[in-house]
């Protein structure tokens, strides 16, 4: 509000572009019966698609290979 409001308060809401429900029901899905992507978006082939663009923008630039959990603590004496 300091700046005129930038963004509409109608494009700041989550509800409107984030079903938690639909959300939860995927994952355990996918968690439980290791169904691929294009099953989770309903057989939507440009759906799966965008999903799958997002997710490498999304992880570009991040470095996977973290060190063991035992390498960051020190050893105990």
């Amino acid at each position: 509000d300091a700046c005129g409001q930038p963004v509409p308060w109608e494009h700041c809401c989550p509800w409107i572009y984030f079903d938690g429900k639909l959300f939860q029901s995927k994952l355990i899905k996918a968690g439980r019966e290791r169904v691929s992507l294009i099953e989770l978006c309903d057989g939507q082939a440009d759906l799966a698609t965008k999903v799958e663009k997002m997710r490498q923008s999304i992880l570009e630039g991040v470095n996977m290979n973290h060190p063991p959990p035992s390498a960051l603590l020190p050893s105990p004496t």
